[in-house]
């Protein structure tokens, strides 16, 4: 995710997000924009927070409470 301002952008780079990409992020933003630069969802103030409190904090959560019980981190840390 990349702020500037009032800008809240997911970019997703040259190619197209696919429709499980979208369906991924739907419920949090589905202004889907193309530039120069590229794909990129166009969050507002308020859904940038609702998505990074209710999937990605979450998500990063996990891997710290996986660490904890299971004594590893998952395949995706060792990327």
């Amino acid at each position: 995710m990349i702020t500037d301002g009032d800008f809240n952008r997911m970019i997703f780079g040259q190619t197209k997000p696919t429709s499980k990409q979208l369906s991924f992020y739907k419920q949090y933003c589905n202004d889907l924009q193309h530039d120069k630069n590229g794909w990129y969802l166009q969050f507002t103030n308020e859904s940038y927070k609702r998505y990074y409190l209710e999937k990605l904090l979450l998500h990063e959560i996990g891997h710290c409470v996986d660490y904890i019980y299971e004594k590893h981190w998952s395949k995706a840390n060792i990327k």
